[in-house]
């Protein structure tokens, strides 16, 4: 499996990318034009939505083994997951 993921975003479509992290999941914004909204637990992530996090460069969420990342955004930004040592 792979440990590094990046992609463009289709505006509206929630897209989900699986990674193997050792300890922490990175999500950059490559774009930083627009809000990228995650969620890591399984869920599609929606606009604005509940338990949907706000990247605007970048971030780091705690999570460890196969984990599944769903993205969604208003514009088609360019997105890079990759898991990492904390």
């Amino acid at each position: 499996m792979a440990t590094s993921k990046s992609g463009v975003l289709v505006p509206g479509a929630a897209t989900a990318v699986t990674i193997d992290a050792p300890q922490e999941i990175l999500i950059i914004n490559v774009s930083q034009s627009g809000v990228l909204w995650v969620r890591a637990d399984g869920t599609d992530a929606t606009i604005r939505g509940d338990n949907c996090l706000a990247v605007l460069g970048q971030r780091t969420i705690r999570k460890r083994g196969s984990v599944s990342v769903s993205l969604i955004s208003e514009r088609g930004l360019e997105f890079s997951v990759e898991g990492v040592q904390g």
